[in-house]
């Protein structure tokens, strides 16, 4: 099953469209499904639709889509972060706009050795944290 248009169902439960979009999907809980935007998801509520990307639910790390909006809503960055895991286990696509027109620069500083030691650090927090995530995400999987 294929939602095109998939943000028009947001804030499922509070209008008609995301009420049939999640009825839609119990009905037929063997189905594969698509979940296709041109308007990527801002918010997490408006993600509530999704509950086939195994984000929350029977045997994945959340038990509830409140659950997962919860945790989220106390996180800055976190849409990016979740957003990141997705694309990296391959459960979304987002494609960028055109950059016609745009000029850029690259611009090369030196970093002091107290500012390398900085950035190191930080690099390894983001790499051992996508492990972590993917680890997580995993493990919930049935």
């Amino acid at each position: 099953i294929a939602f095109d248009e998939a943000h028009k169902a947001k804030r499922a439960h509070k209008g008609a469209v995301g009420r049939a979009v999640l009825d839609l999907q119990e009905a037929h809980p063997q189905a594969r499904i698509v979940y296709l935007s041109a308007t990527g998801a801002t918010e997490f509520a408006d993600m509530e639709i999704m509950g086939r990307l195994g984000l929350w639910g029977r045997g994945c790390a959340f038990p509830s889509f409140d659950a997962v909006e919860s945790v989220l809503k106390r996180a800055p960055g976190a849409m990016e972060m979740l957003a990141a895991n997705l694309k990296g286990n391959g459960s979304y696509l987002a494609r960028s706009l055109g950059f016609g027109g745009v000029r850029m620069t690259t611009v090369m500083l030196r970093m002091t050795p107290q500012e390398r030691k900085a950035y190191d650090g930080l690099a390894a927090w983001w790499r051992d944290l996508g492990k972590e995530l993917s680890a997580q995400t995993e493990d919930a999987l049935p």
